[in-house]
């Protein structure tokens, strides 16, 4: 994997109130004194020197509280409970105790009332996802439960945070770009959307991320692509991002393969019909998406600008799909056990493209 044609460097990032991390995923151990509770991880990676605040999913009906284990009960406009009289979002009030860098705060909250229904297995959009462990014996795995993780936490930063946008291949937590978002001590957070393509995102982002502050990210890592390998739309991307005041980063497109053995063989793959479309966008992204005019211009060409000069609207090309390739192909996946279903990527896939993207990530 190679970082293609970037700037020579960033300029300095002003100080303000900035993403710096989001729940991670919950512990068992039992507090029934509170009712049903949850335990969930706080990541700080970058820590959070002038204090945080965070953000739950909740729905009209319920009652949440939340505390820090070993530290203090969070408020809700002064309250120490939140009573949420429609669908939506609620926010703690600040907390001023900085956070040292790397520290991982344990949070305690309690929901009654309303919950969500398991309907969907990315949890920001309803607070809760099939597979979430409650510490209270009389909820079994998959009961639905309250929403009651924070999907956000802000707080005053200098450092970088990273906007991750795309289609269902990094939908829900866990992909590669939230583990080496992760693990290379830059907060995040995902927005991703089963089908989506370059228009639809256009058109839905501000309602997706409705209630958040487009300064609160650096950057914005575009994924999009399996379906819909149009670049005109990329580069259309690629300018709402700098609309925002973000630098955009584009990914290359994965492969996406019918196979005869289940992914254990790479000459039992066939490149499905639309994957000559996603290698062609790869071959131009990896010319550095060349543009004249505002307009996708043809690998090779001499008098188009490319990444990298001031008046293109990307940042670099983070060639992801090069590291799923197998030795001698740019259409399949990797064997064994890259493949998943041809199209979405498996934990092994997501975990491995993850440890060169996190030197990537840490340069930002």
């Amino acid at each position: 994997m190679s970082l293609l044609l970037t700037t020579t460097g960033s300029a300095p990032i002003p100080s303000t109130e900035r993403v710096l991390g989001t729940g991670d995923w919950f512990f068992a151990p039992n507090g029934p004194a509170e009712g049903v509770t949850s335990r969930v991880a706080l990541d700080f990676p970058q820590g959070a020197p002038g204090g945080w605040r965070a953000r739950w999913p909740v729905k009209a009906g319920q009652t949440l509280r939340a505390r820090i284990e070993g530290g203090q009960t969070l408020t809700f406009s002064g309250q120490t409970t939140a009573t949420p009289t429609s669908d939506g979002h609620v926010w703690s009030d600040p907390i001023s105790a900085p956070v040292a860098a790397g520290v991982t705060l344990t949070l305690r909250t309690c929901a009654t009332g309303a919950h969500a229904a398991p309907a969907s297995y990315d949890w920001r959009s309803l607070g809760w996802g099939l597979g979430d462990y409650y510490d209270a014996p009389s909820l079994p795995y998959g009961t639905p439960g309250p929403s009651v993780r924070p999907d956000i936490v802000v707080g005053p930063s200098g450092g970088p945070a990273v906007l991750i946008v795309g289609d269902s291949i990094i939908a829900g937590s866990g992909s590669y770009l939230e583990l080496a978002a992760r693990d290379a001590g830059v907060p995040c957070y995902s927005v991703g959307t089963g089908g989506e393509q370059t228009s639809t995102f256009l058109a839905s982002i501000d309602s997706k991320v409705a209630g958040l502050d487009y300064a609160w990210w650096t950057h914005v890592i575009h994924q999009h692509g399996i379906n819909d390998a149009d670049k005109s739309g990329r580069i259309a991307c690629w300018q709402w991002g700098r609309s925002k005041g973000l630098t955009n980063i584009q990914t290359t497109i994965l492969p996406a393969t019918s196979s005869t053995d289940g992914w254990t063989t790479v000459e039992g793959q066939t490149p499905e019909w639309f994957s000559a479309s996603a290698s062609a966008t790869n071959l131009w992204l990896r010319d550095g998406a060349p543009i004249t005019a505002g307009a996708p211009a043809a690998v090779g060409a001499v008098d188009a600008i490319r990444v990298g000069h001031q008046d293109h609207p990307l940042e670099a090309v983070w060639d992801t799909a090069a590291t799923a390739y197998p030795a001698g192909y740019t259409d399949r996946w990797r064997v064994p056990g890259w493949g998943g279903d041809g199209v979405h990527p498996t934990a092994l896939a997501h975990q491995t493209l993850a440890t060169p993207l996190a030197a990537l990530m840490s340069t930002l």
